[in-house]
């Protein structure tokens, strides 16, 4: 990722909007700038760093369809890249791994984490994030 601060910017400016959670299937991809859901925010964050990340994922999905379960052989760019499985798996692919342990009295631990790193949550439900440039009185992002 080139830029992390365009990144996390965009995801700031996003998340101001208080866009209202809304999630449809889009003819052409893109939900309306009134609606998101938090795959949203990751590809509108960024675009603010001039990366078309549709684009990115709906290729790797295109060549590489065997390794994205939650397409099932039959990929749809109208939603893969807004699916947080295909998310996680694109991630995991390109970008390099880092802890997902928050140890809150733990300096070393809460420096890993930093502003524009992705976060991506399946256990229980699939969510995804990205670490703010901000933290806590404890260093906690």
């Amino acid at each position: 990722i080139p830029d992390s601060l365009d990144i996390v910017l965009g995801a700031k400016e996003e998340v101001k909007k208080k866009t209202p959670y809304k999630s449809n299937y889009y003819k052409d991809g893109y939900p309306p700038e009134s609606e998101r859901v938090c795959t949203d925010v990751i590809w509108r964050a960024f675009k603010n760093a001039d990366i078309n990340l549709k684009d990115l994922i709906d290729e790797d999905i295109k060549n590489n369809a065997e390794l994205y379960k939650r397409v099932n052989g039959k990929p749809d760019p109208n939603i893969d890249f807004r699916r947080v499985p295909n998310l996680d798996v694109f991630l995991k692919r390109y970008c390099l791994s880092l802890t997902t342990e928050v140890k809150c009295r733990d300096k070393e631990n809460l420096s890993e984490w930093q502003p524009g790193d992705i976060v991506v949550f399946l256990d229980g439900y699939e969510h995804i994030g990205i670490i703010s440039d901000e933290r806590d009185k404890n260093g906690i992002p």
